[in-house]
C-alpha cells in the first residue's frame, strides 16, 4: 500500500519541479521497514562503479512447482562475475559532474569490444512447509531471508550477453508484466508481486496502447494466440478467426484450455453474432449476452 507513496517521495515537487530531500527522508523515517534498503543505498553499494560490477536480487519471493507437484519458495540472486566494485563518495561526486551517462556508456563500450558482462544466477530455496513457521513473514518484501539453512542452488548458472539495439524500440517500448510466467513458476503471497501483476499491465496499456504486446520487443518467440482483436494501435492482423495450433497436452496437460482449442471448433450462435464453442459432447455453450438478448 505504501509503494506509490515511496515512488512519489523520490520524484519532484509539484510546485517547483525540484527534488526534495526533506520529502524523501520524511517517507523513510516514517517507514522503518525501509531502513535496510536505505542503508544499502547510502553505503558504497549505492554508488556502483559500473552496472557490470553489482549484484541483483529479486527482492520478492516466488513459487516453484515441478512436474511431480513438489513446491518450494525461491528468491533469485544474480551475482556478478566481474566482482563487486564501487565508487567512493568523492569519486561518485566527480563522475556526476563529468558524465551522467557513465553507466550506460561503460555498458555499451564493453559490449562493443565483446567484453560481455556475466552474472551467475543463484537460487535461495525454502521448503514449502517451512514458510508457515519461519521466524518472520518470508513474503514480506522488506525482509531478507537468512543465508544459513537456505543455501543457494549451485547448479543453476547462466551468463548474460546483452546486445545493443535501437534504444527507443528495445527499451522504452518494453512491456514487462508479472503475469507472464513460465510453467512451474508462480507468484507467492507477496503483496508486492500480486499488486505488480495487476498494475504493470495497466501501466503499459496506458503508455503504449491496448496492443502493446504486438510490438516487436514484446512479441513472444513462440507466438501466442488469443481472442483479443482490434482496438487502438493494432499492429498485426492474424486473420478472421483465431488460429489455435497448440495441443491441449502442450498447454495444460490433459485439460482443454482456451489456448488449446483447435481451429474450426468455432461457429456463430443462432441468437446473435457472438462466437460460441462446441465441446466434445456436442453441447453448444452460448455467452450470457446472447442468452439474455443483449
Amino acid at each position: 500500500m505504501k509503494f506509490p507513496d515511496f515512488i512519489h517521495s523520490q520524484e519532484r515537487m509539484p510546485d517547483t519541479g525540484l527534488r526534495s530531500n526533506n520529502m524523501q527522508w520524511d517517507f523513510w523515517t516514517l517507514s522503518p521497514e525501509s531502513a535496510h534498503q536505505v542503508m544499502i543505498l547510502m553505503s558504497d553499494r549505492g554508488t556502483p562503479r559500473t552496472y557490470r560490477h553489482m549484484n541483483g536480487y529479486s527482492s520478492s519471493t516466488y513459487l516453484w512447482e515441478n512436474a511431480a507437484g513438489k513446491k518450494v519458495w525461491v528468491k533469485y540472486h544474480f551475482k556478478t562475475e566481474q566482482g563487486i566494485q564501487n565508487f567512493t563518495d568523492a569519486e561518485a561526486r566527480n563522475m556526476r559532474s563529468e558524465d551522467l551517462d557513465c553507466h550506460q556508456a561503460r555498458s555499451h563500450e564493453a559490449i562493443a569490444r565483446k567484453d560481455y558482462p556475466a552474472w551467475r544466477l543463484e537460487v535461495q530455496i525454502m521448503p514449502f512447509e517451512d514458510a508457515a513457521s519461519y521466524r518472520f513473514n518470508p513474503f514480506d518484501l522488506t525482509k531478507v531471508l537468512a543465508a544459513e539453512g537456505l543455501p543457494d542452488d549451485p547448479d543453476r548458472a547462466d551468463g548474460a550477453r546483452p546486445k545493443p539495439g535501437e534504444f527507443l524500440r528495445s527499451d522504452r517500448a518494453v512491456g514487462v508484466r508479472g503475469v507472464e510466467l513460465c510453467p512451474g513458476h508462480r507468484p507467492s503471497p507477496d503483496r508486492m508481486v500480486l499488486g505488480r501483476m495487476f498494475a504493470y499491465g495497466d501501466s503499459k496499456r496506458y503508455r503504449n496502447g491496448a496492443n502493446y504486446a504486438q510490438l516487436p520487443v514484446n512479441r513472444p518467440l513462440d507466438e501466442a494466440h488469443n481472442y483479443n482483436k482490434d482496438g487502438p494501435m493494432r499492429y498485426r492482423h492474424s486473420g478472421n478467426q483465431p488460429s489455435m495450433r497448440r495441443t491441449a497436452t502442450a498447454v495444460r496437460g490433459p485439460t482443454r484450455s482456451a489456448t488449446a482449442i483447435q481451429a474450426g471448433s468455432w461457429r456463430a450462435a443462432r441468437s446473435c453474432a457472438r462466437p460460441t464453442r462446441r465441446t466434445r459432447t456436442t453441447t453448444t455453450l452460448s455467452s450470457p449476452a446472447c442468452s439474455t438478448g443483449r
